[in-house]
């Protein structure tokens, strides 16, 4: 019995399918981002465990406008989002699903070919570039609301007739477009997720029919364009409106655009960080796995020649230009600061091409079939390692500050007026190395001053007040032992310095 012969007894029914789809989707999830549903820290976990008041200028600053008003809610509810991620991120896992189910089912209609939509979902969500974002426990009140209303745009926009006229859908086009205006206010990765997803279904539309005719139809469905423009239009107008009435002082580099000056030096960053994506790898995708990814894209293009002669050559066009652009927001932005959490929109760009060319012929090679879920393995694998190595990370610091504060109670008294000011290493912290480590993921919260008290609070609960080193302390470390030496811990004025 052949693979599709297999699948072929599984009930037609749509609706027994999708659950199906959805089950298997959510299944990959929990394998591979379960570890999430356990208490972790990542740094601004620390910074808002002990009071979340206060953080609406900053979001607002970022062009996070649906992030501020969610902040605002919470507090007038006396909610910490700390506090309250387990249910949030379990129904961002539904929501997650529901989200990928409805676009590989859009891919591939009509349950042809469920083995292309159960690989291309799994990869979709085992992908690691979601499970970074899942990683901070504080943000997933945010993380639920900038995918729940990408599955209110996606349902909207998939009732969008290319051929019915402006006034007879008037009000899917607006909900559409406000609703993804409202989710690139709480993230602005979703700009570039809603165009993979939009431009890859309109892509597998115009093949449907005589090749001559690809471009006729590609062009015939502007109309479904629209939300996109609408929601990029009206996110500019709200967030420039919003700029304008903020105080001078208050800003970040982030939710501004870089100068052209800044975007042409900032170029070579940016190739690298392509190379990266495609087959150079990094520390949440290795490069053995990259290039695996390639090929198997590769593959998959190629298959498409079913669809249509030129169906391969506009797939690998549309998948070097939807890469670009989901890049291009980190770009774009006052600060380079390229963490892949900002790029789910690859995962849907990669599971979507998939999708497309397992199911562009009745058969699938049984080979194609098992690279692709050797992929899925390993990116699971990769997303595993994301969040072991921030529990470890977490037991490391935690263990680290309660020896540190009972040595200083042993000098100074059990309850010690003096500050504290905490002296790093130039290196990290801890010797063992993490092996997901990069950017803002994987740095001790030991490392910086910002996160070292509320750090203390949760592995004490002890409030202490840590004030940052002055050059004095800095050059004096830079000679003496390390802590838990004894010349390692040093009274000045009104606080304790330690080196670590």
């Amino acid at each position: 019995m052949d693979v599709e012969t297999a699948w072929s007894r599984f009930p037609n029914r749509a609706g027994t399918r999708f659950i199906a789809l959805l089950a298997v989707v959510l299944c990959c999830l929990l394998a591979s981002k379960g570890l999430a549903l356990l208490p972790g820290y990542m740094l601004d976990d620390y910074l808002h465990s002990d009071t979340f008041s206060g953080r609406q200028l900053a979001y607002l600053s970022q062009g996070r406008f649906t992030e501020a008003a969610l902040a605002t809610l919470s507090n007038a509810l006396g909610l910490r989002w700390t506090e309250i991620y387990l249910f949030n991120l379990a129904l961002s896992f539904v929501a997650y699903a529901w989200l990928i189910g409805r676009f590989v089912s859009a891919l591939v209609p009509e349950g042809r070919a469920f083995a292309a939509q159960l690989l291309g979902g799994a990869l979709i969500a085992v992908h690691p570039f979601f499970t970074e974002l899942l990683a901070f426990r504080n943000a997933d009140v945010n993380t639920l609301c900038f995918v729940g209303l990408l599955c209110l745009f996606l349902q909207a926009w998939l009732g969008i007739d290319a051929r019915a006229a402006l006034a007879l859908q008037w009000r899917r086009q607006v909900v559409a477009a406000v609703a993804l205006t409202l989710s690139i206010g709480a993230y602005q990765a979703a700009l570039p997720l809603a165009g993979c997803v939009v431009m890859l279904i309109v892509f597998r539309r115009s093949l449907d029919g005589p090749a001559s005719g690809f471009i006729a139809r590609y062009a015939g469905q502007w109309r479904t364009l629209l939300p996109l423009v609408g929601a990029t239009l009206l996110y500019a107008l709200v967030n420039g409106a919003i700029r304008m009435l903020l105080p001078n002082a208050t800003g970040d580099a982030r939710g501004k655009i870089a100068g052209a000056q800044e975007l042409a030096q900032r170029l070579p960053q940016v190739v690298d960080l392509l190379a990266e994506l495609l087959y150079r790898g990094s520390s949440f995708q290795s490069a053995a796995l990259s290039v695996t990814i390639l090929l198997m894209l590769v593959f998959c293009v190629l298959r498409m020649r079913h669809l249509g002669p030129t169906a391969p050559c506009v797939a690998a066009a549309m998948f070097l230009g939807l890469l670009l652009a989901c890049v291009l927001p980190l770009a774009l932005a006052g600060q380079w600061w390229p963490v892949y959490r900002a790029l789910p929109g690859v995962a849907f760009l990669v599971g979507g091409l998939v999708t497309l060319g397992l199911g562009a012929k009745e058969r699938p090679p049984l080979a194609l079939l098992l690279g692709v879920a050797v992929v899925v393995w390993g990116l699971a694998g990769q997303s595993n390692r994301i969040l072991f190595d921030q529990w470890r990370l977490n037991r490391w610091d935690m263990n680290l500050a309660a020896q540190l504060l009972l040595d200083l109670e042993k000098s100074y008294g059990q309850v010690f007026p003096q500050a504290v000011s905490l002296v790093p290493p130039p290196v990290s912290i801890h010797q063992t190395p993490l092996l997901s480590a990069m950017k803002d993921h994987g740095v001790s919260g030991l490392q910086l001053t910002k996160y070292q008290s509320g750090l203390f609070r949760e592995a004490t609960g002890r409030s202490i007040r840590v004030v940052p080193p002055d050059t004095t302390a800095v050059l004096y470390c830079q000679a003496s032992p390390r802590w838990p030496a004894a010349e390692a811990v040093t009274l000045r004025g009104e606080v304790i310095y330690v080196c670590l």
